[in-house]
């Protein structure tokens, strides 16, 4: 398959996946505001930034080293196994996930007699489980990026979405009967989707703590902390907005402006998203195989 068809046939696949989520999204809309009150979605949407500003940070910019590094490691170049590859990303960059979940926990904990919204307190809580989680499938999922395996990444990702929401909306009118069901469903799915990720890495890449690297693990900190930066620069412009309203009104603002918000994103990001995810693995494999000329 030629580099040309390769992309369009990977951008596809991400486009229909990317499609899939925004009719999730579009369902589960009504869906919520129906749920929820205006001040609960307006702290759905806070706590959703919270955990996405930690998450960049939390990341250290490993998932960009596992693509930047795969085709290397795969062609020889490296001079190290796909074994202490696959080894080194995953436990190291857990390691890390697990210490920053950790201390957002205790900083929730330490400020929850700040925190006067109604049972934000336990949505913050559990919201740092859920970060783990998420943010360790995240990083895993990589690995089928950088394996140009989209149909696999795109499969999970869009089982874990509806999952969320059908469990979600379950939990919260039978259960719950409010926001915290919401929560607890993510952090079900998510955990679900972490023991898949980490038995196909057992099973198929016989990763083990023993093949870790730790000069390589400094190597890929080296390339992917610097674009931490990005990330969370890109997370302060595309969610920060959602402090500055609680500062100048309340969370019932924050609702409302979440709910438009997420829906003309949707319709922007279908046109980048589907491209930005394919082309990347694409030519760091060119650059493998090639090299510059």
């Amino acid at each position: 398959m030629s580099h040309m068809r390769a992309m369009i046939t990977q951008s596809s696949h991400y486009f229909i996946a990317y499609a899939l989520f925004m009719v999730v999204g579009l369902v589960s809309f009504p869906v919520y505001t129906r749920l929820f009150s205006v001040n609960e979605y307006g702290l759905l949407g806070l706590i959703t930034a919270t955990v996405f500003f930690v998450m960049a940070f939390a990341k250290l910019g490993i998932q960009n080293a596992i693509i930047r590094f795969y085709d290397e490691v795969r062609t020889g170049k490296m001079g190290m196994s796909l074994k202490e590859y696959y080894s080194t990303l995953t436990f190291g960059p857990l390691g890390v996930v697990a210490l920053a979940s950790m201390a957002y926990f205790a900083v929730v904990v330490m400020l929850r007699g700040r925190i006067t919204e109604p049972g934000a307190v336990a949505c913050f809580l559990l919201s740092a489980g859920y970060m783990f989680f998420f943010c360790s499938n995240t990083i895993i999922k990589n690995f089928l990026r950088a394996e140009q395996n989209t149909g696999l990444f795109n499969v999970v990702s869009v089982i874990a979405h509806y999952a969320s929401f059908v469990l979600g909306v379950g939990l919260v009118y039978y259960v719950f009967k409010n926001i915290t069901g919401l929560f607890v469903a993510f952090i079900a799915v998510e955990l679900m989707l972490f023991v898949y990720l980490m038995c196909r890495l057992f099973t198929q890449q016989r990763i083990g703590i023993r093949f870790f690297n730790a000069a390589f693990f400094k190597e890929s900190l080296v390339y992917g902390f610097p674009l931490t930066g990005m990330e969370m620069t890109n997370v302060i412009l595309s969610a920060g907005n959602r402090y500055v309203i609680l500062f100048y009104l309340n969370t019932a603002a924050v609702g409302l402006f979440s709910a438009g918000y997420s829906l003309a994103m949707s319709v922007v990001e279908i046109l980048v998203f589907p491209l930005s995810f394919a082309i990347t693995p694409l030519y760091l494999r060119i650059h493998a195989e090639k090299g510059t000329r």
